[in-house]
């Protein structure tokens, strides 16, 4: 998708960005800034026989009316993962997944799908609890403690995506956390991975970046996430938030 990323839509009653302008990004000026031979590798989180969160379908008693879809987490982050992945080829990056149907994948195979391939950044997509009460888009990124200069860079990436994600959606903005989680620790330092030094040493040949994107809830923001043209917006934001981070990049990928 040269051009521009984030592409107008039309306002229906699922949308909550009624007074939000959407912030676009020209491919095309940065495009030139983009290294040659990025790879990114998509984590759709869940799968299978593991929905993620889920919530029921509720209508109004009195008009028999929606007024909130059923939802699967598992769904929602596939469709939004393969949108992202489409975006992100169509601007000459190279993109691996850890599954593109609706299947089980363990956390561990996840990661070393993602280490065989080597990429310049791990993502992971998800969307948050089955919490009816509660609203918004985060992002995680991995433990400075632990991590150290990947951990800061990726953080830098996580406002990025954040910041387009919210700005594009209306979607509240709860921020960027440390997030200590399995597939960002293990991706970043696979100490579970029967790996030689020698063979670590190589893969840690490049900058590397991880985060986790949990942008929306199932639960109070189901009415948002049921609708497929809601949901290109959020992949065109993440998208758009990556390719911005690495055409500002000035370290060496």
């Amino acid at each position: 998708m040269k051009g521009m990323a984030i592409v107008p839509f039309t306002l229906n009653e699922y949308a909550y960005c009624w007074n939000n302008p959407l912030v676009l990004v020209d491919l095309d000026g940065l495009s030139p800034n983009i290294p040659e031979g990025l790879t990114v590798f998509i984590d759709p989180g869940h799968g299978g026989s593991d929905p993620g969160a889920t919530i029921t379908e509720k209508t109004n008693f009195w008009t028999g009316k929606i007024t909130r879809p059923a939802l699967n987490e598992n769904d929602v982050n596939l469709e939004v993962s393969l949108m992202v992945r489409d975006i992100l080829e169509d601007n000459g990056i190279t993109v691996y997944m850890s599954r593109t149907t609706d299947q089980y994948v363990t956390l561990k195979e996840r990661v070393r799908l993602a280490l065989e391939v080597n990429p310049d950044l791990f993502i992971s997509i998800h969307h948050n609890s089955s919490n009816t009460f509660a609203h918004g888009t985060k992002v995680y990124y991995p433990k400075v403690v632990r991590h150290g200069d990947s951990a800061v860079i990726s953080s830098q990436l996580a406002e990025t995506v954040n910041s387009f994600v919210s700005k594009n959606t209306g979607l509240k903005n709860k921020k960027i956390h440390e997030g200590d989680y399995y597939v960002l620790n293990q991706f970043l330092d696979p100490t579970e991975f029967d790996y030689t030094s020698h063979q670590l040493a190589k893969y840690r040949q490049k900058n590397i970046f991880a985060i986790l994107t949990e942008t929306g809830y199932i639960g109070g923001d189901a009415r948002f996430l049921g609708n497929s043209e809601n949901l290109q917006i959020i992949a065109e934001s993440i998208a758009s938030g990556i390719l911005t981070f690495f055409s500002e990049q000035c370290c060496e990928l």
